[in-house]
C-alpha cells in the first residue's frame, strides 16, 4: 500500500452526537440497506469490533485518580483541632469531584462501546477514506495527575473525504488533533505538516498529514461521522489498499 497513514487521530465536532443514546437505539436493529462498496466488509474481515481505543489501563488510571482525590478529600479529618462539621464541608466537595469524573467517564465509555458493538453487528457503519490536512496549533493545556503532569497540545485540521466515484468533499467543520507532551516544534521536526496561521490550513495531495478512515452511521451526512472509533492499523491499511485499487486512481496517480 502506497497511502501514508496519519500518525494522529483527530476528533470530530459531532463525536458526542455520534455516540448518543438516540443513535444506540437506531443501530439496535439490522440495517436493511448496508454499504454496497465492500469497504465495510474489508474492515470487518481484517480485525475485531473497535472499542475506541479504551484499555484496561484507562480504567485503572481512572480508579487511581479517583482514589488520589478521595484521599485528599479525607485529609481535613486528619487535622487535629478541626471541627468535624467544617472538615465535612471541606471534604464533601473534593470527594464528590473525585468520584464524579470517573463515573462520567465510565458512562461515556459504556455508550461508546454499546453503539460500536451494535452498529458493527447490524451493518450500520459506513467507511470513507479521508486525507488529513496540515495542523495549526491553537491551544495548550496542562493537566495534573497523581502520577505526573501532562501537557496537551491542540491543533486544528481540515479533512477531505473521498467517495467511490472519485469525487471529494472537504468537511465544513475543523477537526481537532490532541497531542500529549509533543509540542509543534517536535511535530514539525518529524515531518508533520504545520500551518503557521489558521488561514494557512490546507488539505491537498501535496499538503497533508496522511490518510485515515471516517466512520459514518448509514443514512447520516458524512459531516456527522467520526475519525476515532478505535480501528486498528491493519483494518485501516486493508481498507485504504482497496481504495487505492478501486476508488480514486486519478487523484493518487
Amino acid at each position: 500500500m502506497n497511502l501514508r497513514l496519519c500518525n494522529y487521530v483527530p476528533s470530530s465536532p459531532y463525536e458526542d452526537e455520534f455516540f448518543s443514546k438516540e443513535n444506540i437505539k437506531r443501530v439496535s436493529t439490522p440495517n436493511t440497506r448496508p454499504d454496497a462498496t465492500g469497504l465495510r466488509e474489508t474492515v470487518i474481515n481484517n480485525g475485531p469490533c473497535p472499542t475506541k481505543n479504551h484499555t484496561k489501563f484507562d480504567f485503572i488510571f481512572q480508579l487511581v485518580r479517583m482514589g488520589y482525590i478521595v484521599i485528599l478529600g479525607l485529609f481535613p479529618f486528619a487535622l487535629t483541632g478541626l471541627d468535624f462539621r467544617i472538615a465535612l464541608l471541606i471534604s464533601l466537595p473534593i470527594i464528590a469531584f473525585g468520584i464524579s469524573k470517573p463515573v462520567r467517564w465510565l458512562a461515556s465509555t459504556h455508550n461508546e462501546r454499546t453503539l460500536l458493538r451494535k452498529a458493527w453487528a447490524n451493518s450500520w457503519l459506513d467507511f470513507y477514506p479521508v486525507l488529513v490536512g496540515n495542523f495549526h496549533h491553537f491551544d495548550t493545556k496542562e493537566e495534573k495527575n497523581p502520577i505526573g503532569d501532562d501537557r496537551y497540545y491542540f491543533h486544528h485540521s481540515r479533512i477531505m473525504v473521498f467517495f467511490p466515484n472519485g469525487s471529494t468533499e472537504v468537511l465544513p467543520e475543523l477537526a481537532t488533533v490532541k497531542a500529549l507532551d509533543y509540542p509543534p516544534e517536535a511535530m514539525r521536526s518529524d515531518g508533520t505538516a504545520i500551518a503557521e496561521t489558521p488561514d494557512d490550513l490546507r488539505v491537498s495531495a501535496t499538503e497533508n498529514n496522511g490518510w485515515l478512515l471516517l466512520s459514518v452511521l448509514a443514512g447520516d451526512p458524512i459531516s456527522e461521522g467520526t475519525l476515532d472509533i478505535g480501528l486498528d492499523e491493519h483494518q485501516v491499511e486493508a481498507a485504504l489498499a482497496q481504495v487505492e485499487r478501486e476508488w480514486v486512481p486519478d487523484f493518487l496517480n
